[in-house]
């Protein structure tokens, strides 16, 4: 809040839960800030406490951005954000100068080189290890296909709480020569270069950044029919969608791709060209920059701009500087916008700021704005 109020900031822009909370506070305290909210995904809409501080919340939020069509209908729905609040701005990733895939050899990992040979069919997942993205599904309804397939690998990148479950589902089912935990991912476009199809089984999404990047990388996503997942994947056109309540599907979805290489080819194609259309990171910085502008009235409104202007030559009309001075006071004058501007005149009455400048012109020169010696005296140490 203090740093806020000494920084002048005007709009506060937050993103998920916790920042949520803090920024929208501040509104209790500044009620002329603007604040703007990203929920990133709305995992639980039950009518409990936490639902009823989001609730209440949202009386001070002035925009919320979803970054999905079905993230902003299940906000409504249930009554956390009215449409008159909603912006919807898809999320956006960084295209490598127009080109979705390269064809260089990169250097891989070696977990990866170790435990998967040669032409085998990698299946990856890569995401933060939480519960919304119910990674332990996907081993234990993968389990049976991967065993019976020497060939097929499932790898999965990423770290966070729920790794202590993955690993036991792992061990429970006896895959630990199967599926590859690569741990935390630094260099994205190397992991998705090592796969053949991308897997998310999540519950629920905001918008997939994950999803995106393997698309532009041309891999076909298979991915739960699940809300932020049905905003990026177009069934059998940029990938294939299976429900979570019949996982028999997710098994022949990957069948599917495994063994039909014009399938695969036609979903990988229209996955980088979906990227490009859809989901350029430049796109989504400009409608965010859009955003913030349309709160410009009200900032103006708020934040005036005064100017000051040296005023002590406005009666020099004789000279260069005194006429243009006389000029620019007369033109303020009229637009009626005199009440910005602050003029500095020394004279009888003190050396003080003047916004009276029409009444100046009626009053008789005082001998200190003809000697030029003590007006620069003023000019340098008064003004």
């Amino acid at each position: 809040m203090k740093w806020t109020k000494i920084n002048n900031i005007m709009i506060v822009h937050s993103h998920g839960k916790g920042a949520g909370v803090y920024a929208r506070l501040l509104k209790l305290f500044n009620k002329r800030l603007k604040v703007v909210h990203h929920f990133h995904g709305i995992h639980s809409v039950k009518k409990d406490l936490a639902f009823i501080v989001e609730w209440f919340l949202g009386i001070l939020t002035n925009k919320f951005v979803f970054v999905s069509r079905s993230e902003q209908q299940i906000a409504e729905k249930c009554g956390l954000a009215s449409a008159s609040k909603c912006v919807l701005i898809e999320n956006g990733i960084q295209i490598e100068n127009g080109k979705y895939i390269e064809k260089e050899e990169l250097p891989v990992s070696d977990v990866f080189c170790e435990n998967v040979p040669p032409d085998s069919f990698v299946i990856g997942m890569l995401s933060r290890f939480d519960i919304i993205k119910n990674i332990p599904y996907a081993i234990r309804n993968l389990s049976g296909y991967i065993k019976s397939r020497d060939d097929v690998y499932l790898i999965i990148g990423g770290d966070g709480e729920e790794r202590g479950e993955i690993e036991r589902t792992i061990g429970e089912y006896n895959l630990q020569n199967k599926v590859i935990l690569l741990g935390f991912i630094n260099d994205i476009k190397r992991f998705f270069l090592l796969i053949d199809i991308y897997l998310n089984t999540s519950l629920g999404e905001g918008l997939s950044f994950s999803a995106m990047e393997a698309m532009k990388y041309g891999k076909p996503v298979v991915a739960s029919k699940v809300y932020g997942n049905t905003d990026v994947v177009d069934e059998n056109n940029t990938g294939l969608l299976f429900s979570l309540n019949k996982p028999s599907m997710l098994v022949e979805k990957i069948k599917t791709l495994k063994n039909n290489r014009i399938m695969y080819d036609y979903l990988a194609e229209n996955a980088r060209e979906s990227v490009r259309n859809r989901f350029d990171l430049n796109r989504m910085i400009n409608e965010t920059r859009e955003l913030y502008l349309s709160f410009a009235p009200d900032v103006c409104k708020r934040r005036k701009m005064r100017i000051g202007i040296n005023a002590s030559k406005v009666f020099g009309i004789h000279t260069g500087v005194g006429r243009y001075t006389s000029n620019v006071c007369k033109s303020i004058l009229r637009s009626g916008s005199n009440k910005d501007y602050y003029f500095y005149i020394p004279g009888s009455r003190g050396n003080t700021i003047r916004t009276d400048i029409e009444r100046c012109h009626l009053e008789k020169q005082a001998v200190t704005k003809q000697n030029s010696t003590l007006r620069i005296l003023w000019e340098q140490i008064v003004l």
